[in-house]
């Protein structure tokens, strides 16, 4: 196991990161967003109210998203924000 995990405390995870910032703000979980291309994003992905896997992520990290986008390359939250949510308003 790579040292660096030994300093993140079990249980933790971006999951659970991001819903304890929305907490901390008073935003409702349903209004989250998330974007990610790797395991490590997984649990965010899936805790978030709308999880995005980039265009670039594995196929296991796009099947569990709402939405995939560009890649990084390619600029894919931009992408995501101007078709999703600029448009939507």
């Amino acid at each position: 196991m790579p040292q660096f995990l030994d300093l993140m405390p079990k249980g933790i995870n971006k999951g659970k990161s991001i819903l304890e910032i929305a907490d901390y703000y008073k935003i409702d979980h349903k209004d989250t967003y998330a974007f990610g291309d790797e395991i490590n994003d997984i649990e965010m992905i899936k805790m978030a109210g709308v999880g995005v896997a980039m265009g670039n992520a594995s196929e296991y990290v796009k099947n569990i998203a709402d939405f995939v986008t560009k890649s990084n390359d390619e600029d894919g939250i931009a992408h995501f924000v101007n078709e999703y949510i600029i448009k939507e308003q």
